[in-house]
């Protein structure tokens, strides 16, 4: 494909990242440099890369100025509509659901548990009330703790997002006790303690189903327009959830090798890089493109004009025609017919992005020093198990794509980065007192779970 279109939330954290919008000075910036990573990637692997423009109006300028090498895509009638509407019917359910302090295993559920957030709400004691908050169960120690913040920083992200798309934020959640009955917020009676749900928790539940919506939302507007959907990686895992259960006919073998390459683990990297994994998703191993890109134009702020000068050089195009055969080898569904040719393509991939990024490296530094693994995953609204609600939207042979990474073992590699960590944060611009604070989640040792104290009781 010639396209890739970029989601809004991959934007506000580039904004972030290159100083357009401030950040409180606590502010966790890790998972925006992962989307921010996705975005210049997108502008070295695809000829045109779109956007869609529906922020509200007082930001809708500010974003054109600062994504001036986007497109916008125009929507015909009420297509629009359309897709958010399509969308909307595919997400329903998919909600975070929660029984005496246990998530439930649906599909937000399952993505939780992917990305290692064991979410396990508590009653709190605040002003002699207790409040429902959110706590993390985790016996980890170290980055593999200190994960958690970038990762719940970008999921109650989504709901500023859902915020500045003028769209009134979904709710919905399922909270039930131990006897299955729905927990509600109970006022004070008599000398009881009120018990309300707190806004974190609130909060929560609807970033996740912004989160949702707009996953689904994407890929259909790229199956739509033959274009791959680029979403902030926080997305990431969802849709592969979605692509393999939904829009895919696969086995469970094929279907576990996919969903490995999204759980959070602190193994190695994929072996086999550069590889099919089944016949609807291969695997392509990349330098960490913002790292190669700053260290060569002094800031992320530069990082992004350089990448936009040099996507255009012979070296890149040329590199762009070996994805864009691969891409087309997975959505005309004979990659496993031609894996002959398959394997010469990717090896012919592989020595053409060598030359590319070795070409515009810094000095002796080894681009792929540190590298991250991109997935492409295809799969079919029209000839999935959800046909019979959209197909009608789309060509006999149009497939999805998206172009999708890990996020949790972009944190997981961060402190190696070394100095470049702090280059890669020299572009963002601070806003408000040091007392300002930002989210930070509470995290309890999991043999702590169950235990009651005057100011602390479980969610039973």
């Amino acid at each position: 494909m010639k396209n890739a279109i970029i989601d809004n939330s991959t934007l506000s954290s580039v904004e972030r990242v290159i100083g357009e919008v401030p950040v409180l000075p606590n502010y966790d910036l890790s998972g925006d440099l992962s989307a921010y990573d996705s975005y210049l990637s997108s502008l070295i692997f695809y000829d045109d890369v779109i956007r869609v423009d529906d922020y509200k109006e007082e930001h809708s300028e500010r974003r054109s100025k600062n994504f001036s090498e986007l497109d916008t895509i125009k929507f015909e009638n009420n297509s629009y509509n359309d897709f958010v509407d399509a969308a909307r019917i595919l997400s329903q359910g998919a909600m975070l659901s929660i029984k005496a302090g246990d998530v439930e295993n649906n599909e937000i559920g399952n993505f939780l548990k992917d990305l290692d957030l064991h979410v396990s709400p508590a009653w709190i004691m605040q002003s002699s009330d207790f409040f429902l908050r959110i706590r993390l169960l985790s016996d980890h120690t170290g980055v593999e703790l200190e994960k958690y913040t970038p990762l719940m920083t970008a999921i109650f992200d989504q709901l500023s997002e859902n915020k500045n798309a003028g769209k009134s934020p979904d709710w919905s959640r399922r909270l039930l006790d131990s006897q299955g009955r729905p927990i509600q917020t109970i006022s004070r009676l008599s000398e009881d303690h009120s018990h309300v749900i707190g806004s974190d928790v609130k909060a929560f539940a609807a970033g996740l189903n912004w989160l949702s919506l707009r996953s689904i939302f994407y890929a259909l507007v790229a199956e739509k327009l033959d274009a791959v959907a680029v979403c902030h990686p926080i997305r990431n895992d969802y849709l592969a959830r979605f692509f393999v259960d939904k829009l895919n006919k696969i086995g469970p073998d094929q279907r576990r090798a996919l969903l490995n390459e999204f759980q959070n683990t602190t193994s190695k990297l994929v072996g086999s890089s550069n590889s099919l994994i089944g016949e609807s998703a291969f695997s392509v191993n990349t330098p960490l493109i913002s790292a190669w890109a700053t260290l060569k134009a002094g800031s992320p702020r530069e990082a992004k004009n350089f990448v936009n000068d040099v996507r255009n050089s012979p070296e890149a195009k040329a590199m762009r025609i070996r994805l864009r055969e691969i891409e087309w080898l997975i959505k005309s569904g004979e990659m496993l017919e031609g894996r002959k040719n398959s394997r010469s393509l990717f090896k012919d991939y592989e020595i053409l992005s060598g030359i590319f990024f070795r070409k515009y490296a810094v000095g002796s530094e080894d681009p792929y020093g540190i590298s991250v693994n991109l997935i492409g995953m295809s799969g079919s609204f029209k000839l999935s198990a959800v046909k019979d609600r959209v197909s009608s939207m789309f060509p006999n042979r149009s497939k999805s794509l998206a172009l999708l990474r890990n996020i949790s073992r972009d944190l997981l590699q961060s402190p190696s980065l070394g100095h470049v960590s702090d280059l890669l944060r020299s572009s963002r611009q601070i806003e408000g007192d040091e007392w300002d604070v930002g989210y930070s989640p509470k995290v309890d040792p999991i043999r702590f779970r169950h235990v009651r104290a005057s100011w602390k009781k479980p969610m039973w």
